[in-house]
């Protein structure tokens, strides 16, 4: 087992935290911009950040990490032709650095958004990019960057645990139970 007495000192620690922060952390968003475009001038496919699906005008915004995404859109595709309501899509392409002013921006008068997670915490206060939306939304309040009439209901789902499917048939329920009825049965 390593000594004790070789255990970096508090005042050495703080200030290499601290300096690890000014001297790295605050030029990673420069650098992913930087990586992204350089990708994009590569190989034709730009990414942002954020990659929005029919969220203009939908007053329900369906958010996931990487492919999940690709999948609710092709139900948002199906339920906009056959019921007629609006769902938008948010795949966050990066999530960290987390840019909450584009997650702010996003969401700002919808009427919910339902925060989709391959992962269950079952003894935090809500899943990792739930706890992220649910900060920003609160220091964007707190700053008055977003007023209360302009927040949306949040609701979250999980889905793929243990590499199970993620299946349409998922989609249109979640969006079954935001909407308040089952569509098979009209109730």
């Amino acid at each position: 087992f390593p000594s004790h007495d070789r255990v970096q000192n508090q005042e050495h620690y703080m200030t290499g935290v601290i300096a690890r922060r000014k001297s790295f952390n605050d030029y990673i968003l420069q650098f992913t911009v930087q990586c992204m475009k350089e990708y994009g001038d590569l190989t034709g496919r730009y990414y942002n950040f954020l990659s929005e699906y029919k969220t203009k005008n939908a007053d329900t915004l369906f958010i996931a990490l990487g492919s999940a995404a690709e999948n609710m859109e092709a139900a948002v595709d199906f339920i906009e032709d056959n019921y007629h309501d609006q769902i938008g899509v948010i795949q966050v392409n990066v999530i960290r650095p987390f840019l909450s002013d584009a997650i702010i921006n996003a969401i700002r008068g919808k009427k919910n958004i339902v925060i989709f997670e391959r992962t269950d915490e079952p003894n935090s206060g809500a899943n990792p990019l739930a706890r992220d939306i649910r900060t920003a939304i609160s220091k964007a309040q707190q700053n008055h960057q977003l007023s209360i009439e302009e927040t949306p209901c949040i609701l979250e789902a999980v889905y793929g645990l243990g590499s199970r499917d993620f299946r349409p048939e998922h989609i249109i329920g979640v969006w079954e139970y935001v909407r308040g009825q089952n569509i098979v049965t009209g109730k």
